[in-house]
């Protein structure tokens, strides 16, 4: 599959380069941002991986019942670290004068990259931005640092401490207009998908007066991380494929299309095209962002002091949220989070990736109404 956009403009703003366009009724405007990142992360101090044969054994301790009490293959206690990167976002907001003063600062999960949430397959059924953006709200999403054409730091360093802090930069630049002109938003709403939602609950937690909204999707305690580890069967990503060969053994990715069906879809409510869409672009992930789930590593859930709304959103058959279903598990999970205002969503049939399940666009509705009854 192909899918092209046509670029109207290039340009270089400060270190950004820019590309403007449209796109089914909205103007998108691409960035490249620098950013500096000062974080307190763990290290990896076991044997970094030689082949699969390393990575399955991984899987088998990871996985394992209790491992944390014999397999600890980070660092005790977090360390200073400072890294440079640039981070690849886009901001689309409506063509038309339809235009609310709200923007969504939208971070994607593990094995995507900043297409979930503006697919080019299919987008009047999969894309959050053009159902959003038909609706009057603006979206700043971008490519994780690892993903897509942001930078690729090594698998043994990236984790979920650093990517909250370039998503609070992100929130910062977003909020104070920079890079969305021409409007500066009133209003920023925070979303996530899976461990994109790890990381917006923990910027949330850790800085709740720098958002006014938030939106976890894929987002549940039900079930432990080395379930959908040993689900995920994962693999060298340098190995399974030519288009991953540059990066290092900390980067892998799941074993293959079936893999990925297992953990985030749930049969009939997906289109076998869409996933093999999903599989075709999909990112590798450094092992550290599992480990960062394993052991809780930088991850703070506690969003008590947030006084705004939030809106957990999950599949029914979410394996990652809730070990495969979730009505009778998912609210009772989400204490953790202690929330003030907390409104809870599960989608009927779907599995854990929402964004391209069938019905993909009643959840997006589930999203805009929640946005307009708080009044963004």
């Amino acid at each position: 599959m192909t899918f092209n956009i046509l670029l109207l403009t290039t340009f270089f703003v400060v270190s950004a380069v820019v590309a403007t366009y449209s796109q089914r009724g909205a103007i998108c405007q691409d960035f490249t941002i620098p950013l500096t990142v000062t974080s307190k992360n763990y290290v990896y101090n076991a044997t970094e991986f030689s082949s699969d044969y390393d990575v399955v054994d991984f899987t088998t301790l990871s996985s394992s019942v209790n491992s944390s009490d014999f397999f600890r293959p980070i660092s005790a206690q977090p360390v200073k670290q400072v890294y440079d990167v640039e981070v690849f976002a886009t901001y689309c907001y409506p063509s038309s004068k339809n235009r609310k003063n709200t923007v969504i600062l939208a971070t994607h999960g593990i094995g995507t990259d900043g297409r979930y949430w503006n697919s080019p397959y299919r987008p009047e059924k999969y894309s959050f931005v053009d159902y959003t953006v038909s609706n009057g709200y603006s979206v700043f999403y971008y490519d994780r640092v690892g993903t897509g054409q942001s930078t690729k730091l090594s698998g043994y360093v990236i984790q979920l401490s650093m990517q909250v802090e370039i998503l609070k930069q992100l929130a910062q630049l977003v909020r104070s207009g920079k890079y969305t002109k021409p409007n500066k938003p009133q209003s920023l709403v925070v979303a996530g998908f899976s461990f994109g939602s790890f990381i917006t609950n923990t910027l949330v937690a850790t800085n709740p007066a720098l958002v006014d909204g938030a939106i976890f999707t894929g987002l549940g305690f039900a079930t432990g991380v080395g379930s959908f580890i040993e689900a995920y069967n994962p693999r060298l990503a340098s190995q399974a494929s030519p288009h991953f060969s540059g990066l290092d053994s900390g980067y892998l990715t799941w074993v293959d299309l079936f893999a990925q069906i297992n953990t985030y879809y749930k049969q009939p409510n997906y289109e076998a095209a869409a996933v093999e869409f999903t599989e075709e672009t999909k990112a590798p992930f450094p092992v550290l962002e599992v480990l960062s789930l394993q052991y809780g590593l930088g991850f703070d859930p506690d969003i008590s002091n947030f006084t705004g709304p939030t809106l957990v959103l999950t599949g029914e058959y979410d394996f990652f949220a809730c070990a495969g279903y979730c009505p009778s598990r998912l609210e009772p999970s989400l204490a953790l989070l202690g929330a003030k205002q907390l409104e809870v969503a599960i989608h009927p049939v779907s599995g854990h990736s929402i964004n391209f399940n069938k019905n993909a666009t009643g959840a997006y509705n589930v999203m805009v109404d929640f946005l307009g009854g708080h009044g963004f």
